[in-house]
């Protein structure tokens, strides 16, 4: 067999990751656990892109930084240092959602996507995610580069927890509208496998506003973005409401990973949840000067980014199966190299325990 340890000089490069260190560091696979590629689940891989109007250089580091992420998943080999640092993932579904729901709120949106409708068949046809070829993965780079680029005409509402909720299941219970439906049997059929690892890769620069309250989409908030901003935290779902189907999605196929890239600032990456909820920069402070009603808690090149609170609360709440990224990295490929170690810590544990 072989034992995958993780090098030394992988685990000083996981500036991304937060809890994930136990998976690396205590878990260890069991002598005499077999090695071959099949006994590797598949991994089911779901991207969460905020396509808001602020995105656009954000989403451009993404697709640059998705050649390297896909290259380390399917070699097992992060960094390339010629080091295994985990199994090779050699069957592997990659999709892309938007955090536009595509329904009207108040006098906006509504001009999207069926809300969790996997993006892709405009690329290359169907089936709507990419299913990587480990042995010629550029053609899977093309057209996640494609399906990636979301545009930034999206909601200013952003939902990516509600949109990862719908593009995972077929029925979703408690949705605000009835246009809201589950889209795995759907749209996404054939994207989530029976036994596989389920990773959900969130982007996005602002908070999760993933709204329960149906009067929200019906009215228009007065007062300005301050206002409206607060309107959007008293409306939305209760953060247990996804961590209890992302627990379930786990279980119901080979575990799962939850990776948050967005705007905690990059000092704070690998404290704990509580920590950062517990920092200055990452309280909500209304602001009625600013565009989104709320002061920034992290900037860069690309641009600004605000305090993602439930999003690190949600991480907080699945421990180890999360990991927590900074979207104002100034290098974008910290963030890669953090994605990568966390999702193949998930499935090398959920290879070494099939």
């Amino acid at each position: 067999m072989t034992r995958w340890l993780i090098p030394i000089s992988a685990l000083l490069a996981l500036t991304g990751c937060y809890a994930s260190h136990g998976v690396l560091e205590d878990f260890e696979c069991p002598e005499g656990e077999p090695d071959a590629p099949e006994d590797v689940p598949p991994v089911d891989l779901l991207f969460v892109v905020d396509d808001s109007e602020s995105m656009e250089e954000e989403q451009e580091a993404l697709r640059l930084a998705f050649d390297d992420i896909l290259r380390w998943l399917v070699t097992g080999d992060v960094g390339d240092d010629g080091i295994a640092d985990f199994p090779a993932i050699e069957d592997l579904h990659v999709g892309v959602v938007t955090t536009d729901l595509g329904v009207p709120i108040g006098s906006s949106c509504g001009r999207g996507a069926p809300g969790g409708a996997l993006r892709g068949t405009e690329c290359s046809g169907p089936p709507a995610y990419v299913a990587v070829d480990p042995m010629s993965p550029d053609a899977s780079v093309e057209r996640f580069a494609c399906a990636a680029s979301v545009g930034t005409s999206g909601c200013a509402v952003e939902q990516p927890l509600e949109a990862a909720l719908l593009a995972t299941n077929d029925e979703v219970d408690g949705v605000a509208m009835p246009e809201l439906v589950g889209q795995a049997g759907r749209t996404n059929r054939g994207f989530l496998r029976p036994g596989s690892v389920r990773i959900v890769v969130i982007v996005t620069d602002e908070d999760d506003a993933s709204i329960a309250d149906p009067a929200f989409y019906r009215e228009t908030i007065p007062g300005g973005p301050a206002a409206r901003a607060r309107a959007e935290a008293a409306a939305a779902h209760p953060i247990a409401r996804y961590v209890e189907a992302f627990t379930r999605m786990g279980a119901e196929g080979g575990g799962f990973g939850l990776e948050i890239v967005a705007g905690v600032p990059p000092e704070l990456v690998g404290s704990a949840p509580t920590a950062i909820l517990s920092h200055p920069r990452m309280q909500r402070r209304y602001a009625p000067t600013s565009l989104t009603g709320i002061e920034s808690s992290c900037r860069s090149d690309r641009g600004v980014a605000y305090p993602p609170r439930r999003l690190v609360e949600a991480a907080g709440e699945l421990g180890e199966r999360a990991s927590i990224h900074s979207l104002c990295e100034a290098d974008f490929g910290a963030v890669a190299v953090g994605i990568a170690d966390h999702v193949g810590a998930i499935v090398r544990r959920a290879t070494c325990e099939r």
